[in-house]
């Protein structure tokens, strides 16, 4: 069964709380992180990498996509260099681009091959296992909701994999429509494909092609500059699936996190109210100024200028990044600031148990209560992978 909070009734509960949450969220136990691994940009060259995935098997290994040549690096948990997974190309174990989406199956590595509608599976020394090719597009979806008129999908992007084979994956209506300034495309749903018969629809997943934060020139879209957009992820082992939409109230904000199950259940859903920072002037004007559509007629970018102008938040989201940790912690990245990133820690069931704080440069990767693994970004542009231990919050239930 869904939680789907109204808008009216997020409204209201984020005025009631915000106060309350804002003298607990101070209440809080703030985590010590103490670096004790860093895989060095000066020495590792990571160009164009932007995550870390860690194993959830003890082993703790650490595989970092690297787009620049489509292959993943992968380390043991001292930092040691254990070999590549992949390259650019066509064949067997090979990628089209870049690395988006990856998982485990038991012990199985599974990477989602986009580009060629694949999924490729490595046994725990790397070697290839095996290549399947995505289930075929253009088919109708017929949702379990009574009265729910079937949809039809021309993408997916796989975020879970069955031990039965089946794929978990967003799957992205075709549609998409320009009106009133506005461009909108339909909403990605949960689905399950199974090896075969049927794909079963699992539930709804919140859209980034919003009415409420895109704009439309002469039928092509833009996204709003400090559009609240949502986040989506799936954990490491693929029993859960998260989404995050974010909300404002005047001057004060708040996010619905909503924990789905792997069937598509909804675990809980929660609302919980945030500090928000306002833009400022020269951002605003930076964002209007970045505005610059590829093609188009030369008063293009102009026009949709003078929209987001009138249009864009004048607050920056409250929400910026979402990780589902190893032991069922969730991890929520807050606006970031001069002094670095404040990162909000849930229990398994969305209650707050702790704070973080990121250095300058730095983005979360993945996370447990013990420790946390993160992409760090210098003054001169190199990135570095670096884990920190993590001292200072506890979760005797609901974390395991």
């Amino acid at each position: 069964m869904r939680l789907n909070p109204s808008p009216i009734l997020a409204v209201l509960v984020c005025i009631t709380q915000s106060t309350a949450f804002a003298q607990n969220q101070t209440a809080l136990p703030h985590a010590q992180i103490t670096e004790d691994l860093r895989l060095d940009a000066t020495t590792q060259d990571f160009p164009g990498s932007i995550r870390v995935y860690v194993s959830p098997s003890p082993s703790r290994r650490m595989f970092v996509p690297v787009s620049k040549d489509a292959t993943i690096r992968v380390y043991d948990s001292t930092g040691k260099s254990l070999g590549t997974i992949g390259r650019k190309g066509a064949g067997p174990g090979e990628f089209a681009s870049g690395v988006i989406y990856l998982g485990w199956k038991a012990e199985t590595l599974w990477v989602d091959d986009g580009g060629q509608r694949r999924i490729s599976f490595f046994a725990p020394d790397l070697r290839l296992i095996r290549t399947t090719v995505y289930p075929r597009f253009n088919y109708k979806v017929q949702p379990s909701l009574q009265g729910r008129e079937s949809q039809t999908i021309d993408n997916i992007s796989p975020l879970i994999l069955q031990t039965d084979g089946a794929v978990v994956s967003q799957a992205f209506p075709v549609g998409g429509s320009s009106k009133d300034q506005r461009f909108t495309f339909p909403a990605p749903l949960l689905v399950r494909y199974p090896k075969s018969g049927n794909p079963q629809y699992l539930a709804d997943l919140p859209g980034v092609w919003d009415a409420r934060w895109t704009i439309s020139v002469d039928g092509r879209g833009q996204i709003l500059p400090f559009a609240p957009l949502p986040f989506i992820t799936a954990s490491a082992n693929g029993d859960r699936v998260a989404h995050v939409s974010t909300t404002t109230v005047i001057d004060s904000g708040a996010f619905v996190l909503t924990m789905l199950k792997a069937n598509g259940d909804t675990a809980f859903s929660r609302l919980l109210p945030i500090s928000v920072a306002r833009v400022l002037p020269f951002a605003r004007d930076s964002a209007l100024s970045a505005i610059k559509p590829q093609e188009g007629p030369p008063d293009l970018a102009k026009r949709f200028q003078e929209i987001a102008k009138d249009r864009m938040p004048k607050i920056y989201p409250g929400v910026e990044s979402l990780v589902l940790g190893l032991d069922n912690t969730t991890w929520v990245g807050l606006h970031r600031s001069t002094t670095g990133q404040s990162v909000l820690v849930l229990n398994g069931k969305g209650n707050p148990i702790g704070t973080v704080h990121l250095p300058v440069g730095a983005k979360l990767r993945q996370a447990s209560l013990g420790k946390i693994w993160t992409t760090q970004t210098d003054s001169d542009g190199l990135m570095s992978v670096v884990r920190y231990r993590v001292s200072g919050i506890a979760c005797p239930t609901d974390c395991q």
